[in-house]
């Protein structure tokens, strides 16, 4: 089961701790942190605005946010936008530079040539006076100014920022229904301050949220359209659509078959495109991979929606490659995602049976990822912990229930259902059957090739 996040008064309070562990081991925003709090364990992470964010502090002053210290004051209000002065009781952030890389950021176009660049889970009121996550603004919305005054969004993007961030808020008491003290202005607009970002991550507001669609996404950018360049004045901020990307080529090994990968994307359940846990879990296992394996080229394609896993080699070089889709599966977690990596190296150090003399086929893959890779990777009795966890999360992702249009072959173009051979993907009760054997020290099954 996946770590919760901390309630709000914990992360509050032990924030200058998170800060400095994420600045000591260069951990970018939006890291997730272990804790624990009354409940038992949890992560925490520090979000909020870039460097030099302007914030009022009184009628018409401001100053840069990571200006702003414990004991100052600052212009807050509630959802009735009477404006008054209150004192800051929490100022925390990283200090960052042009060489800190961070991911999933979300810039805000708005007004007449203003800009914001904030962590997704930044909140923002909007025109119905209700707050509203940045990763889910669109160019339908309208934000607010400090008079209730309508402020249109030009355009909203996602993509890596090189910088700093910081966050403030005046307390960690739990917010009043009219959110009073807890509102500020920056840039123009009003938004929530950091009490309120940790109070709407917990369960209860995330359903206010889990319908609307997440900037950056195939469904967003179809209906809202991509953030143009001409909007994007910030060099620091690097748009998703210019990040380069390494593409594998058209005959890369998969995980699954394009069949399986389609069905999945219909029937399965995903996180949210700006997770940054699972984005960690990924970081953290090339990491571990690269250590055992280091003359692989590991990537992940996060904006890639496909449901899969590659493996290829190019003129000598070899390559694994993991798409967001499959990162973000519910089903799959740290562990599960360990396995998948592993038989991705598995082509390319399992040996015989190959396609074509190269790459291992997907039988062999499976089964000398899970006995031999994931041995050397997870030592000692780790080895055993990670593979059980894994071998059920592989278990619950192969068995993904079918929707209508998979459920009948007719729905399917006969030349898209995987072909059969000693190379071909195996049933899911099969690989199953195939990690099992490995852990066990058991012969590679025959239904695996």
């Amino acid at each position: 089961m996946a770590l919760r996040e901390c309630e709000a008064p914990h992360c509050s309070s032990s924030d200058p701790e998170i800060n400095e562990i994420c600045r000591q081991e260069g951990w970018p925003i939006g890291h997730p942190v272990l804790t624990r709090d009354s409940k038992g364990p949890c992560t925490c992470q520090c979000s909020c605005f870039a460097l030099n964010t302007p914030i009022m502090i009184s009628d018409g002053i401001t100053k840069a946010v990571q200006n702003i210290k414990v004991g100052d004051y600052i212009q807050v209000a509630g959802l009735d936008l009477v404006w008054r002065q209150k004192e800051v009781g929490f100022s925390a952030g990283s200090k960052g530079n042009r060489t800190t890389l961070q991911p999933s950021i979300v810039f805000i176009s708005y007004g007449e040539n203003q800009h914001l660049v904030v962590t997704p889970d930044s909140l923002f009121l909007t025109s119905d006076k209700k707050l509203k996550r940045a990763d889910k603004l669109n160019v339908e919305d309208f934000l607010i100014g400090e008079h209730s005054d309508k402020i249109p969004i030009n355009g909203v993007g996602i993509g890596n920022y090189r910088g700093g961030f910081h966050h403030i808020a005046t307390d960690v008491d739990e917010p009043s229904e009219n959110l009073d003290g807890h509102l500020i202005m920056a840039n123009g607009v009003v938004c929530g301050d950091y009490t309120l970002q940790i109070k709407y991550h917990g369960n209860t507001f995330k359903k206010d949220f889990e319908n609307m669609l997440t900037v950056g996404t195939k469904e967003y950018n179809e209906k809202y359209g991509k953030l143009k360049r001409e909007l994007i004045d910030n060099e620091a901020f690097i748009p998703s659509f210019e990040v380069h990307k390494v593409l594998p080529p058209p005959d890369a090994r998969t995980f699954i078959s394009n069949y399986e990968a389609k069905r999945h994307l219909e029937s399965g359940t995903f996180r949210s495109y700006t997770d940054h846990l699972s984005q960690t879990w990924i970081e953290y296992l090339f990491q571990q991979f690269k250590l055992h394996y280091p003359n692989v080229n590991y990537s992940l394609d996060w904006d890639n929606d496909e449901v899969n896993a590659v493996a290829w080699k190019d003129n000598e070089k070899r390559y694994v490659q993991v798409f967001g889709g499959l990162v973000r599966s519910t089903t799959l977690e740290l562990e599960g995602l360990s396995l998948v990596i592993a038989h991705e190296l598995g082509h390319h150090y399992g040996g015989e049976p190959t396609y074509d003399g190269e790459l291992s086929c997907e039988g062999q893959a499976d089964f000398y990822g899970a006995r031999n890779i994931m041995r050397k990777v997870w030592f000692g009795e780790f080895y055993i912990q990670v593979m059980e966890k894994a071998i059920q999360q592989l278990k619950d992702f192969f068995e993904v229930p079918l929707r209508n249009s998979f459920k009948e072959a007719a729905f399917i173009p006969e030349e898209e259902h995987p072909s059969i051979s000693k190379c071909s993907h195996p049933p899911g009760i099969c690989r199953i059957e195939t990690y099992n054997a490995a852990v066990d020290l058991k012969s590679k099954p025959h239904c695996a090739g």
